[in-house]
């Protein structure tokens, strides 16, 4: 007996090291050595094509879409979206008219679940573009790029994404990246893989100046040229790998491409424009050559963004002439002063923007740009995909699907708490409002819609009320609402107080010369539709100790404001000025940094418009909305300088604590009068929310700009 069970025990223990070997190690023994190796998908010259049920091949266009599985109040690298979550944002994709889905790692087993539900019982289906991604501590660090951490994660990758394409993996611990037991064999529709993200220019730099080393770019499907660099040959030998090891177990092929963008284009800048531009290496997808054993095909991939206005005034003399006909030729009044015609022209083989897209923030970045409304962003959006087509390349990918509320921008990132950015939504963070489907607060609708209609508010009791005006407030993980009712409240200026620290603040507005019984940090100034604004005391003024020395030359610390100064001061927000000093000018330090000072968006100035999404003259940037009798007003978090409403985490004296600290508080005051008398102000309990966030999805304009212009083609030639 005891023999007996030594046997089972020996005999299982081989079958779950089999099965731990081929279905955890992606361990394989070729049984079919000579068997051909095929190609759903191919490229021929600059086109791309795709094989159809009767063996022809025909030309596809790529219409895509970039999705992750960020929620509100997780982490995208949580994959805390489930399978009915993706099934259903695929469903609204194909309906909108896209082709393509682009992932940029490894998802979790509910996508690829949901990805072949939705292509089997769809009669036109969904393509995917794989992506593999190395973290931000590998892409960022301290080491070159042959480090283990990043050429080694690429190489491990690559094998682990055929086989969860192919339906043939279980992944129990992956860095970043979705876990799972993959088994939907999804290949069929796998359009190709996309090596990369974002590479970090320093460890691409660093990784060129190391000269020859691990691999000689000579590979089996790819090759390099002379003029290649150490990274190109990396990138080569990843690629190389990928088609090996699927041309190998599966004998089938893709499409592979690898991540690039216009920081690491190809092209040459005179090097005083290059240093500014912080263009100092490139990435050359002509340095890279497929052989005749690669049946599928390579393409070039590139994110686009507003890298260099005039670009072609600042290539060096050397390029140009390189160029030559290619910039003359270009279209200079497009989006991009012509760049994707020079792009196009440039490379032998399919280009494809693989990331692009435009923000719905009630802020931009730079100091030549607007706020974009939701049908603005459609619009946008669709200008540059038909100048992409008409310029020759293959197609776009929009970046993103949803609003990502973990995203941190430059010009707002220092005053929130990093950790908790997730569980709230930044109206005014530019990379938190780039997608196409929003996440709203609320379980079917928000607390409040600013669209002058004050019936939602019927169950609310007032929080103030004076003879002459009744205050209500609301709140939610956007914003501070405020429904103001009374006669003549849009007929006369109205002033409204608001403490939030006690730690500063004034009872006098010198400028409005308005009296409070206690000392405010903010005054919302309410004067008709068009001069609608919140101040804040100048020592509360999150901008000046943040940007002063980038915008003005001065050090907000060697002088700053008392603790009670009366003054108050409109609310700015830095904006990037993208400059570029001739150094022949021989200027001085005084006269550069003025070229160069950071431009300023009045961030406080409220716009007004109707915030219902549900209604035909809906405004996506409408901060209030004048009702009859009545105003209803949102003040996003970032105006009153709270870094994280969950916990409401305001910020803290700037000047005691040397920056921005965060302090805790429960309470704001508020109040209300016309200037003619001191204002009353009274305490608002400001409990936050504990826990995740409560949300509900709604598509934005955009969507319905979108569809229009895909679904709406002819699309004999787009792959359907």
């Amino acid at each position: 007996m005891k023999k007996y069970f030594t046997i089972i025990l020996a005999l299982f223990l081989t079958a779950f090291g089999i099965f731990y070997a081929v279905s955890v190690k992606g361990v394989y023994v070729d049984l079919r050595p000579n068997d051909p190796v095929t190609a759903s998908f191919m490229t021929e010259e600059e086109k791309i094509f795709v094989q159809k049920a009767d063996g022809e091949y025909e030309e596809v266009v790529i219409r895509g879409v970039e999705l992750s599985s960020s929620m509100p109040g997780q982490y995208a690298t949580q994959f805390a979206a489930e399978e009915e979550d993706y099934l259903r944002w695929l469903e609204a994709i194909g309906e909108m008219g896209a082709n393509t889905v682009r992932v940029y790692n490894i998802m979790d087993d509910d996508f690829y679940n949901a990805f072949y539900r939705y292509n089997t019982e769809h009669e036109t289906p969904l393509y995917l573009l794989q992506g593999l991604q190395v973290s931000d501590d590998a892409n960022f660090g301290s080491e070159d790029a042959w480090a283990d951490d990043f050429y080694g994660s690429l190489l491990e990758d690559a094998e682990m994404a055929v086989d969860v394409i192919h339906g043939k993996r279980i992944i129990n611990t992956n860095e970043m990246q979705g876990t799972g037991i993959y088994s939907k064999d999804i290949s069929q529709w796998v359009l190709g893989y996309i090596v990369g993200q974002e590479w970090d220019a320093s460890t691409v730099a660093y990784t060129d100046e190391q000269g020859e080393r691990k691999v000689s770019g000579q590979g089996t499907y790819f090759t390099t040229t002379e003029d290649a660099t150490t990274f190109e040959r990396l990138l080569a030998d990843v690629m190389d790998r990928i088609v090996s090891y699927e041309s190998w177990k599966y004998k089938e092929q893709r499409l592979v491409s690898f991540a690039n963008d216009p920081s690491l284009d190809p092209f040459e800048y005179e090097t005083s424009y290059a240093s500014q531009l912080g263009k100092f290496c490139s990435i050359d997808a002509e340095h890279i050559l497929p052989t005749e054993k690669l049946i599928s095909g390579y393409f070039a991939s590139y994110k686009l963004y507003d890298f260099c206005d005039n670009f072609a005034e600042y290539l060096s003399a050397e390029q140009k002439s390189e160029l030559g006909t290619i910039l003359t030729d270009r279209n200079s009044a497009s989006s991009f002063q012509g760049y994707l015609d020079v792009l196009e022209a440039y490379h032998t083989m399919p280009v494809v923007v693989t990331g692009y897209g435009f923000s719905t923030a009630r802020i931009p970045v730079e100091d030549d740009q607007l706020p974009l409304t939701e049908e603005e962003q459609g619009e946008a959006l669709m200008e540059v995909y038909h100048e992409a087509l008409e310029a020759g390349w293959n197609g776009v990918c929009i970046s993103t699907w949803q609003d990502v509320w973990e995203r941190r921008t430059w010009n707002t990132a220092f005053s929130t708490v990093p950790t908790q950015n997730y569980l709230w939504h930044d109206l005014q963070s530019d990379g938190q409002n780039y997608g196409i489907l929003d996440f709203e607060p609320g379980e079917e609708e928000k607390v409040c819609y600013v669209d002058g209609d004050s019936s939602e508010w019927d169950k609310s009791e007032p929080v103030l009320t004076t003879d002459a005006w009744t205050v209500f407030t609301k709140q939610d993980e956007e914003g501070l609402y405020l429904l103001i009712s009374g006669e003549g409240v849009q007929e006369q200026p109205l002033y409204i107080p608001i403490d939030t620290t006690q730690q500063s603040g004034s009872s006098i507005c010198d400028a409005k010369a308005v009296e409070f019984d206690r000392a405010a940090d903010f005054l919302l100034c309410l004067d008709g539709t068009d001069n609608t604004r919140l101040l804040v005391q100048e020592r509360y003024d999150a901008l000046r100790e943040n940007f002063l020395e980038e915008i003005t030359g001065e050090n907000p610390f060697y002088h700053f404001p008392g603790k009670d100064s009366s003054t108050f001061v409109t609310i700015g927000t830095a904006l990037r000025n993208d400059t570029l000093i001739d150094e022949t000018l021989l200027l001085t330090e005084e006269e550069a940094q003025k070229l160069k000072a950071l431009g300023v968006w009045e961030s406080g100035k409220l716009v007004h418009g109707d915030g219902n999404p549900e209604h035909d003259d809906y405004l996506s940037l409408a901060d209030f909305c004048f009702g009859e009798s009545c105003v209803e007003i949102c003040l996003p978090w970032g105006l009153l300088n709270v870094g994280d409403p969950s916990q409401m985490m305001i910020h803290s004296d700037y000047y005691e604590n040397y920056g921005v600290d965060m302090q805790h508080v429960s309470t704001f005051y508020i109040g209300i009068g016309n200037g003619s008398e001191k204002i009353t102000m009274e305490p608002v309990k400001m409990p936050g929310y504990k826990g995740a966030p409560v949300w509900h999805e709604r598509l934005k304009e955009s969507y319905d700009v979108i569809q229009k212009e895909w679904k709406g083609e002819n699309n004999a030639s787009s792959g359907h």
